[in-house]
């Protein structure tokens, strides 16, 4: 019979928590890696909401490496229609842009769209994907 009360190991795992980006990528974030811009960071959606404007979201972007230009666009995931985002005066307003290693930004980004299931990409200068989201609103 094994003792009760007996533990087989003191020891606890590290904590993951202690190292990393100040982006969490546990939370929404994701590593990307643009070849055409040479650049790498991790992107996040920080907050999803519906409003009368559509989707409306709050994105951060952290360059680790290179020069990154950006931009966004979103696919709803049902029609598969491709929407670009709103020209928006809020002083928040996350506009397409470039961003040199070790920069971050955040702000938001709306796409007038109906609600529904979206995919939220963040996109070099050209337009061209570099990596996806899910907006969870």
């Amino acid at each position: 019979s094994t003792p009760t009360g007996s533990s087989p190991s003191p020891t606890a795992p590290s904590s993951p928590e202690e190292t990393g980006p100040s982006i969490d990528p546990s939370v929404n974030g994701v590593p990307f890696s643009s070849e055409r811009d040479n650049a790498e960071g991790i992107w996040q959606i920080d907050k999803a909401t519906w409003t009368d404007r559509g989707l409306e979201v709050t994105i951060t972007i952290q360059v680790t490496k290179g020069e990154l230009s950006y931009s966004f666009f979103c696919l709803d995931n049902k029609s598969t229609q491709s929407y670009d985002p709103m020209r928006i005066t809020d002083p928040n307003a996350l506009n397409p842009g470039r961003l040199g290693a070790g920069d971050s930004v955040t702000g938001l980004v709306v796409f007038d769209k109906e609600r529904g299931p979206t995919t939220v990409y963040l996109a070099n200068g050209s337009g061209r994907q570099i990596s996806a989201l899910k907006a969870e609103a």
